[in-house]
């Protein structure tokens, strides 16, 4: 019988996973959640563990809302994905009609501009923003990016949709651009300037994984598939696709002790902490055999909000076969 010896505070999953190839595959699945606070660098282990999501769960519906929360099942992430997930916040609580907020990881760094609710008005002949709407906190979503499209159950015409984010706003779906609303988040290099402009979607969230340009990865599922491959993944699968995070914010593997700043998602302004040195070592054994991984830390949740960070870690180790034959995984945490 399979033994999981999990001497951390850490949730731990162990999950079969079989390749384009037919290779086996061990994957061990480790999450901490650690608390932050805004006068101090030290992040500890919190006293209530947030558990491995198990499947996607959306802000609303499935299919009118983006992802908030991406399964942290995936087979393997051959690099780390930042994610933010909460609100832009005036300092202070005073009201603004727009502010910047900027996440830094290392040398990844990223600005979104933030308007309050702006909309396509003609006075005079010429298109043109409305003043935004002052706002005290707008939600880092991509339903208030750039994107969106027309939901229709009839087969008569081609569904239109913008791919990169189908649930944002702002893609004209006809020529009157009357009262459309425009992004509320966008990159402040470049900024929606005409009605017809279709900017890459501004956010910090897990990208929905039938999105552009994710997507593309994915693989060919074709008559070919069908009869030589399934079920097992396209030959063209494309492991990048396992990474869900913003493009901006998949990095190369982290190692711990990076320090992470975001600047306006709380009334205080500037958060600044780095991630825990600390580190997770997984013994497999396989037929009395015991190999010895350190896990790989691919996934950073950021929620300033619960002020909270949750860290996933991951190893990927070949079985060839002999998944049934796991007798013991032994899962321990060092301080280095």
């Amino acid at each position: 019988m399979l033994k999981i010896n999990n001497r951390t505070p850490l949730d731990v999953k162990l999950v079969p996973y079989t390749n384009h190839n037919s290779d086996n595959f061990a994957t061990i699945v480790a999450k901490g959640t650690f608390n932050f606070k805004n006068d101090t660098t030290e992040m500890l282990f919190a006293e209530k563990q947030i558990p491995l999501v198990q499947s996607d769960q959306y802000f609303g519906e499935v299919e009118d809302s983006s992802i908030k929360y991406e399964s942290d099942l995936a087979a393997r992430k051959v690099a780390t994905d930042i994610v933010l997930i909460g609100h832009a916040i005036s300092k202070g609580g005073e009201p603004c009609e727009s502010l910047d907020v900027t996440l830094a990881v290392n040398r990844a760094h990223k600005t979104v501009r933030v308007f309050g609710n702006r909309y396509w008005e003609r006075p005079w002949g010429t298109w043109k923003s409305s003043a935004p709407e002052k706002f005290v906190q707008m939600p880092l979503r991509y339903e208030n990016a750039f994107g969106g499209g027309l939901v229709q159950t009839c087969t008569d015409e081609p569904l239109k949709i913008y791919g990169a984010n189908p649930v944002g706003k702002g893609f004209l779906l006809t020529d009157d651009a009357q009262n459309v609303q425009l992004p509320n988040l966008e990159n402040p290099r470049f900024l929606t300037q005409k009605p017809g402009d279709q900017p890459t979607p501004a956010g910090f969230g897990f990208i929905g994984k039938s999105w552009l340009p994710r997507l593309n990865y994915a693989g060919t599922y074709d008559n070919t598939w069908e009869e030589q491959q399934m079920p097992l993944l396209p030959l063209d699968f494309d492991e990048r696709y396992y990474n869900g995070a913003h493009p901006d914010f998949i990095v190369p593997l982290l190692s711990g002790g990076e320090t992470i700043s975001v600047s306006n998602v709380s009334e205080q302004g500037l958060i600044s902490f780095n991630l825990p040195t600390g580190s997770v070592q997984i013994n497999l054994s396989i037929k009395g055999k015991v190999n010895s991984y350190r896990a790989l830390l691919d996934t950073v949740v950021i929620e300033p909000d619960e002020q909270s960070v949750s860290l996933t870690w991951r190893v990927t180790a070949p079985c060839y076969r002999n998944f049934l034959y796991i007798k013991e995984v032994d899962i321990m945490w060092t301080n280095k």
